[in-house]
């Protein structure tokens, strides 16, 4: 994911200090394994299950983003290709740890 924070990071000291993007990040893929249906269901989820939201890097008592930020964040992973690129790295990664056979896996990748 490092690539991809980078590309993303906002470095300035002014505004608010806002949400880390691994976090942000792993949310987006804890909404597709959990296949949970919208936006408005995973602010649900992260604020009801603090598990959840712990595993996603928000913590036990932090606040989690709401729905109009995860938008936001979403909006701005897809225009820099960066949710293709983090597949694409998770795809090798499972190639290389024998989980995955390119050769017999089908991916479908669904716009949320």
């Amino acid at each position: 994911m490092t690539p991809v924070v980078k590309s993303l990071s906002n470095n300035s000291k002014k505004g608010p200090k806002g949400y880390n993007i691994r976090s942000i990040i792993r949310t987006f893929i804890a909404k597709r394994i959990e296949n949970i249906p919208t936006r408005a269901a995973l602010v649900r989820r992260l604020k009801s299950d603090p598990v959840f939201s712990h595993i996603c890097g928000f913590g036990f008592f932090s606040k989690v983003p709401s729905e109009a930020t995860l938008s936001r964040y979403f909006t701005k992973l897809s225009g820099k290709n960066s949710l293709e690129t983090i597949l694409h790295d998770l795809l090798d990664k499972a190639h290389e740890m024998e989980i995955i056979n390119p050769e017999t896996a089908a991916i479908v990748v669904f716009k949320t």
